[in-house]
């Protein structure tokens, strides 16, 4: 208990006042006086000490002073009052048949005659003892796989737990306090637009394997800061030596699933406390849970506030591990690993965490050099030569000559020492055909015309509500002024932005050699690509579910010279600004046609087809 500071100050005073200062008569002596408190000021009793001024007497001069500090001499401000406080502690009960057949707890209290706050052997009073006493039954729990369906759309597990009646080591649906709870995986997110072909890159090496994800259930013993009356134990996490055993070096997660018991007479009950918040602080950070335990001494089956003797906290503990991230060094290849160039490709654990490749970190049997291909051999190629009007081939109506041969110097053009011994093939422009005859002058018709137009996110008018949209106006221009009146509007349709969707899992490929010597690709080589989903967001593709195609690419046999082809089409790209009626996010319009005056790009009346690439 604190002590009054009125009582610490008045009994400086009196030493001061005893010193007699420098042998000056002083005033009244002060003194105190101690007595045991009464109920009302301590309910298990205790002391007071009271100070006052001896009135009756002078302490220094008066030859017959009474030297005792009487009533009506007492100051109330200077009392000071240390009452006993009643604490109690809760302990495990031993099996006994007077108290508790199968053991459980016991709420021991008695009085802090040593001040510590703590309740020792030597204080508690037996007569106030209660037992929570543990029925001979305990709950179990199993964990089992959980198929794709109703219950779990991309499958996951399934837990289920019982008080065990039946003495099987297993829940069933006929045992008391079952319960059964699904972990499912998440589904896989939407797939994302298509988006254009890249070139080509260098294909990488391959990915070390994933780590499987194991479960281990054990036995939690009685515990009162975790499972009270014991319970079982599940340990999740990654089997990084692969040996099919969860290690508890391996152990990334923890939970714990409490036995139910069966007492008599006393209630324990279980609450949640959330997460501590800047707003909201809870007593645990992350989490947990409150115990509460109390006698039911008026049999309602229900603890009310003055039946609790005690509560304790169980706060959730996270703990966070450290990847290891995977790097991948890439150098030029000498010409002597290299004939035509190529590259080195290094790969390794950043076992440092420097986000840099080094040495030591090196793994030398994953290093690959990847080689540049030889030359190819000579194509056959054409070049094309006007004939002069008239000519001896095809007279006024003009033509061309066409020479082919080997490009042996690979240079793209025919040169005349690489054309054909044979003579060129002829090709002569067909005669001038009549004029057709001048056609009626046709009635214009009406214009279409389009407009958009952004639609409110709030109000009457929220046709696509808080997401908003666009809304599409279409009709014929009837008084052709170019503008399309509300009294010219057809159709209109709405386009609505769609809500934030979750996000999805990734997609990873992986790209493997195929040797010379395996006969998936005839002796060939190429390479196995695989793809799928990253279900467990380690980066890693591993084997199915994860994998969920794969396919060989395999080299080609060289082939046999082509024919000379048709000129090709080229294509041109203009970008597209947000806001377009085709692509309202902004893209790309690809345009595609033969470039028939040699400019080098597609002209309006070149263009054969044409496509969009909106962004998504």
């Amino acid at each position: 208990m604190k002590r009054n500071p009125n009582l610490l100050i008045f009994a400086a005073t009196a030493i001061f006042a005893a010193s007699g200062c420098g042998g000056e008569e002083g005033p009244p002596k002060p003194m105190t006086r101690s007595m045991n408190a009464s109920s009302q000021e301590c309910i298990y009793g205790g002391t007071k000490t009271v100070g006052g001024f001896d009135t009756h007497g002078d302490a220094g001069q008066d030859s017959q002073p009474d030297g005792a500090l009487q009533d009506d001499e007492l100051i109330s401000a200077f009392t000071d009052i240390n009452c006993k406080v009643l604490v109690m502690r809760i302990a495990e009960a031993a099996p006994d048949a007077q108290h508790c057949e199968y053991g459980g707890l016991k709420s021991e209290y008695g009085i802090d005659t040593n001040g510590d706050y703590v309740l020792q052997d030597n204080e508690v009073d037996a007569a106030l003892t209660t037992y929570a006493c543990t029925n001979a039954v305990q709950s179990v729990v199993a964990v089992t796989l959980e198929a794709r369906g109703s219950n779990c759309s991309a499958g996951g597990f399934k837990i289920e737990s019982a008080i065990d009646g039946n003495g099987d080591g297993r829940p069933q649906s006929t045992e008391s306090e079952y319960h059964v709870a699904y972990v499912c995986n998440g589904t896989n997110g939407m797939n994302g637009t298509n988006g254009m072909n890249g070139t080509n890159g260098i294909n990488g090496i391959n990915g070390e394997d994933g780590f499987n994800a194991l479960v281990r259930l054990g036995v939690l013993p009685s515990n009162v800061a975790q499972c009270r009356f014991g319970g079982t134990r599940i340990d999740s996490g990654l089997d990084r030596n692969r040996d099919n055993i969860l290690q508890d070096t391996e152990v990334l997660t923890t939970a714990a699933v409490c036995s139910v018991q069966v007492i008599d007479n006393v209630i324990v009950e279980t609450s949640v406390i959330l997460p501590s918040t800047v707003s909201v602080p809870t007593a645990c950070v992350n989490g947990g849970v409150r115990e509460t335990i109390g006698v039911d001494t008026n049999n309602d089956h229900a603890l009310q506030p003055a039946e609790v003797t005690g509560s304790f906290d169980v706060c959730t503990q996270i703990q966070t591990i450290a990847g290891t991230s995977a790097l991948i060094n890439t150098t030029t290849a000498t010409a002597a690993q290299c004939a035509w160039g190529g590259f080195i490709f290094e790969t390794g654990l950043d076992s440092n965490h420097n986000n840099s490749l080094d040495a030591v970190e090196v793994i030398s049997a994953e290093t690959r050099v990847i080689c540049n291909g030889a030359n190819g051999s000579a194509g056959l190629i054409s070049s094309r030569t006007n004939l002069p009007v008239p000519s001896l081939e095809c007279g006024s109506a003009g033509g061309f000559t066409f020479y082919s041969g080997l490009d042996t110097n690979h240079d793209g053009t025919l040169q005349v020492s690489e054309r054909n011994p044979t003579a060129p093939a002829v090709v002569c422009n067909g005669a001038t055909g009549p004029q057709g005859q001048m056609g009626t002058q046709g009635q214009s018709g009406l214009s279409s015309l389009i407009t958009q137009s952004a639609v409110a996110t709030s109000g009457a008018s929220a046709f696509c509500g808080a997401e908003g949209g666009v809304r599409i106006d279409t009709g014929l221009d009837d008084d052709r002024d170019g503008l399309l009146d509300s009294s010219e509007i057809n159709y209109t349709s709405y386009v609505c932005h769609g809500e934030t969707g979750a996000p999805g899992l990734t997609w990873l490929f992986d790209v493997q050699s195929i040797s010379t010597s395996s006969s998936t690709c005839g002796g060939m080589g190429g390479y196995l690509v695989r793809g799928g989903l990253d279900l467990n967001n380690s980066g890693i593709l591993g084997p199915p579910p994860e994998e969920e195609f794969s396919f060989p690419v395999c080299n080609g046999y060289d082939g046999l010279d082509g024919q000379n082809g048709l000129d090709g089409w080229i294509a041109s790209s203009t970008p597209l600004s947000v806001g377009d009626f085709f692509c309202p996010q902004g893209g790309y319009l690809l345009e595609f046609g033969p470039d028939n005056n040699g400019n080098g790009s597609v002209d309006s009346s070149e263009v054969q087809n044409s496509t969009y690439l909106c962004n998504p």
